[in-house]
Formats: structure tokens, sequence, C-alpha cells
């Protein structure tokens, strides 16, 4: 099976001019963003250089030790940059105006740079969520704001560097960058979002019901791919409106939201199915997020990031030290004091309930046949939240 490092081998001695911009294209310069390139790409425009030229400078400013606690993600995408650089369709790809931007706080976290595949066009990529707790953070606050400081700064990007500039562009990002994309182009000048030609969504989340129809949305909705992997939880929350492109990949669970696991097949991604995990996970977070009012979504947030800010190092630690992290985290939420507490509880009981009204209604026999332990573990935890 093929992945982005073997379509890189495959297609990467063939530059654009002979052969268009993809959504593998689109999902390589999502990963790239990823990188910290504040040493490498200036955020003036003419001070551009290209790619090849990129991932020298990156690689001659390297910590080692820095790199060293790297997440497995990030030192993906940085082997991503070397060999991109090393071949002819990337390497002379031009690289513009790098920002990031993050907040205490504003509770932000924004980084975008402008690829140019050719003159005159463009692509824009947004980073999605780092491991930085206020990026997390953001992406719980897309759960009640009706605007996130991150998807302003996006626009704004978009705004000050095309309204003016000629040309084409198209538009992108992973996880929450995704969503960054689509509001940055939804809330475009009029002149501008005419010269979008695409912009790829990839597997990130969708928004409040009221901005889907706005009339920037509604006349950008078309130019949307919606790309989901078949476990997908991240990229089907909230509201898209827009057809889902369900692709292969070769991770498990929500480990599945790594696109460096998406499979390739040619110039495309191979079409896959979603999930009963993925299904269940849509129906459940839908349920929950609809049941609860903006005051209850925010005072949740506030309470959960409370806890892991007394006791995780970063959000990594709930992956790779996941026994010690839920220990602390317990912890932390018996130290919070009542009145954040009780509140917590109750949209947490609110949440498994949801869960089991699921299971109940649609997927019973699929659910219990495929994880057997998810009904009796929700019993469990909400037996306890009630005592």
């Amino acid at each position: 099976m093929a992945n982005l490092f073997e379509y890189l081998k495959w297609r990467g001695d063939v530059p654009f001019e002979y052969d268009g911009f993809n959504a593998v294209d689109s999902l390589i310069f999502s990963e790239l963003v990823y990188i910290d390139l504040d040493d490498v790409v200036a955020a003036d425009w003419d001070a551009s250089l290209t790619l090849k030229a990129a991932a020298a400078r990156y690689h001659e400013q390297a910590d080692p030790l820095e790199e060293a606690d790297f997440s497995v993600y990030k030192r993906k995408a940085v082997t991503l940059l070397q060999k991109a650089a090393e071949t002819k369709r990337f390497g002379g790809v031009r690289l513009h105006s790098f920002v990031n931007q993050v907040s205490d706080s504003a509770e932000m976290q924004m980084a975008a740079v402008t690829f140019e595949t050719a003159p005159g066009k463009y692509y824009v990529a947004y980073r999605g969520t780092d491991d930085s707790m206020i990026g997390w953070k953001e992406d719980f606050n897309l759960s009640y704001l009706w605007e996130t400081e991150g998807q302003r700064r996006a626009s704004l990007y978009l705004n000050r560097l095309f309204a003016g500039r000629a040309g084409v562009l198209s538009i992108g990002g992973h996880s929450k960058g995704g969503n960054f994309a689509v509001y940055a182009a939804a809330s475009a000048a009029p002149g501008l979002r005419e010269r979008i030609l695409t912009i790829y969504n990839n597997d990130g989340p969708g928004f409040r019901e009221a901005f889907v129809k706005r009339a920037g949305y509604q006349a950008i909705r078309e130019k949307i791919v919606h790309l989901i992997p078949s476990g997908s939880v991240i990229g089907v929350l909230m509201h898209n409106e827009t057809e889902r492109h369900v692709v292969k990949s070769d991770a498990q669970g929500i480990v599945q939201h790594d696109g460096f696991s998406w499979q390739v097949l040619g110039t495309h991604f191979e079409p896959g199915e979603r999930t009963a995990v993925s299904l269940y996970f849509e129906d459940t977070l839908s349920r929950w997020i609809e049941g609860e009012s903006d005051e209850e979504r925010r005072q949740f947030v506030d309470a959960l990031f409370e806890i892991f800010e007394n006791s995780l190092d970063q959000i990594d630690d709930l992956s790779h030290k996941r026994i010690q992290s839920l220990r602390r985290c317990f912890s932390a939420l018996r130290q919070l004091p009542p009145e954040k507490r009780q509140p917590f509880l109750s949209v947490v009981f609110d949440l498994f309930k949801s869960g089991q009204t699921v299971i109940g209604e649609k997927w019973q026999e699929e659910i219990e046949s495929r994880l057997p332990k998810i009904k009796s573990g929700i019993d469990e935890i909400g037996d306890k939240l009630k005592n």
C-alpha cells in the first residue's frame, strides 16, 4: 500500500506543469506547515525561497536535542520536507510568508504558509492543532464560540496577502487547519473568493449550523473537498454540508487522523468506507453538542483544560503516558472546587448518556460485536458519576 512517501517516489519527477495539482499534493503541503519554519521562511512576501532551499536552511539550523523531543507526527513532517525537496515536483516550489501566531490570553494558535507552484498559482496551507495546550483548547472552543481568534487570524492572513494580488489559489489544511481554510475562504472578500479554485479540508471539524447557512459559506460550498479517513472522529464533528470523501488508512481507530497513514492510489487517495466506531462517535458527539447550551459547553471546556493544565506537560502525554496521565487528571479533577467540578461531571454524564442512546437506537448489534467492552465501560462510568 502507498502513502505520501511512496507518492513522492512515484510522482516526484513530474513537475506541476506536466501533471496538475491534486488532493495528494494538498495533503503534502498541509503536513509541511506543521514544521517550525520561523527562522526559515520570512513573513515578508518578497523574501521567498524554494522548498529545496528551505529544507537546506532548516537542516542547517536544526537542533538534534530539540528534534529528539518531537512527536512522531512532527518527525514525519520533517522527513517529508527533506524527501520533497529532492524531487522535481516540489523542490522548485516557492514558499512565501510563514506566520506562527500563538496567544495564551486569546486562546489562539494559527500558523500558515503560502506555496507558489507556478507563477500566479498558489496554495495557502493552514496548520492543524499542534502539541500546545492552547492549540487543543481552541479546538474545543469551536463548539461554543461564533468565531475563534485563530479563525479570525486565518481570514486576515488570506485577505492581507491575496485581496490585491493577481493569480488563482487553492487553500487547505489538516485537522483544525482544514477548518481554518474553509472559514478563511467563506470570509474572503467577494473578488478574492471568486479566484479560489478549491478548498481542501483534510479531516477538519465543521462549524456551528448558523455559519454554514451564511452567504459566504454557501458561495464556496461547491469548492470544498472534504476528505476523512474510514475511522474519522475529528472530521465528522459539527456541521459541514459538503460531501465527505472517505479514504483508506493503514492505521487503527482515531490514529487514522494522521494523514501519513492515508493510502494513495495514483494521483488520488484510495476510497474507503466509514467504520462502525466512526459512525458511533459522530452520532454520540453530535447529540451531546446539540444537547448542551453554549454556557454549559464553555464551563465544560474551561474545567477540562484546567484539569489538563494541572496534570499534563503536553496533550501528547495522554497517548504516550496514558496510565500516569489519567491518574494525574483524576487527581486534578478531585481538586477542582465544587462549583466547577459538579457542572463538569454533569456534562460528562450527559455525554455518556448520548452514547448509550446511540447504541440503543442504532448500533447495538454492530458496536457490541466489534467493541464488546464499550457498553460495559459506559455503564460503569455512568454509575460512578451518579454516585
